[in-house]
């Protein structure tokens, strides 16, 4: 469809035998490179071969020797994964002890962002040289969605906090000009009573925002106002998918 709109296109796959077939069907404009996404170095092969067909597509100042390599990805690896791998171990144990009982509760409340689920400036200011930040935690919000889809019954409760500001070592060389701006500020006390709230309450599947030490949940309000921001039609069809789903 691109190519027929009279765009030049460069694409990756890893069936090479279809690829190449479709890049010869349409002949012009077109170049295929065979490509596992799971490696970087094929990403970056991906991009040198368009910079070399097509370079007006980029502009002049990137410095594309700066993507010859991967970036770190510890963020990654520690919000995101270890996060998917606590989840993987927690349940089954969890789920041994017997069905949720009062007295008898089994939950976990995973830690995202304010920047899981909005651009924020707060983010761009204290995580510089961590690219993967925000995206380690929207894929937090994903895992509880996930999680709370897939285990209907309660047998373990998953929410999410998402903290705007929070006063630690990580923020100390903002904090200063955080106060001044008069903007609103957590401190670790707040984050620990919102964690012992969702411990204590019967919810799930809930992504709460705390600032200043105040609650709002946004998963909640994104459910409400659904109509609005989806669509009539398409939130008809996402109501028809949840009944397959229940079946």
């Amino acid at each position: 469809m691109l190519h027929s709109a009279g765009a030049s296109v460069v694409f990756g796959d890893m069936d090479k035998e279809a690829g190449e077939k479709l890049a010869q069907s349409l002949s012009d404009r077109v170049s295929f490179v065979h490509i596992n996404v799971t490696r970087y170095e094929d990403h970056v092969m991906l991009f040198k071969r368009a910079q070399e067909s097509y370079g007006k597509w980029f502009d002049p100042k990137l410095k594309i020797d700066d993507v010859e390599k991967p970036e770190t990805d510890v963020v990654l690896d520690v919000n995101l994964k270890g996060s998917a791998y606590f989840a993987r171990v927690a349940l089954p144990y969890l789920k041994h002890g017997g069905a949720r009982t009062k007295g008898n509760d089994k939950s976990i409340t995973f830690l995202s962002s304010i920047t899981g689920f909005m651009s924020s400036p707060d983010a761009s200011m204290y995580q510089v040289g961590q690219p993967f930040f925000s995206v380690s935690k929207h894929g937090i919000l994903g895992l509880v969605r996930t999680m709370s889809v897939q285990d209907p019954q309660q047998e373990v409760r998953t929410n999410a906090l998402c903290p705007s500001f929070v006063a630690t070592n990580m923020t100390t060389c903002i904090k200063d000009a955080w106060e001044q701006a008069g903007l609103p500020i957590n401190h670790a006390e707040d984050i620990a009573k919102m964690l012992l709230g969702l411990s204590s309450q019967d919810v799930h599947g809930r992504v709460v925002l705390v600032e200043n030490g105040k609650a709002w949940d946004i998963e909640q309000g994104l459910i409400d106002t659904m109509e609005k921001w989806l669509g009539t039609e398409a939130l008809g069809n996402h109501r028809r998918l949840s009944t397959l789903r229940t079946q």
